[in-house]
């Protein structure tokens, strides 16, 4: 009895003209992961991200005025930049979270 060879094991050709007419064809591709839809919360709809870098005194001064306050640090920034529009002759905007 003759014994087997290992490319008798192969379930699919190497070469595209050996076999299976479907080895032939190209192999398919890998599967790419699919992304996940990115959530915007409701309150960045429509908005556009400020970010600056500032004195240790100036951040600890805004979060205590936050604080006292009872409001956000992003709607107090959004106050002080409508005061300062008018400066460079630009009205203010108005905010679009008061309602």
């Amino acid at each position: 009895m003759k014994k087997p060879s290992l490319a008798s094991l192969r379930t699919i050709p190497a070469t595209k003209g050996e076999g299976h007419p479907e080895a032939a064809s190209e192999p398919m591709p890998e599967p790419t992961p699919a992304k996940p839809e990115k959530v915007v919360p409701e309150w960045q709809k429509g908005k556009r991200a400020v970010t600056v870098w500032v004195d240790e005194r100036q951040y600890r001064t805004l979060n205590e005025i936050s604080f006292a306050e009872r409001r956000p640090v992003r709607a107090l920034v959004a106050e002080a930049l409508n005061l300062l529009l008018p400066k460079y002759d630009h009205l203010p905007v108005p905010d679009a979270e008061k309602k």
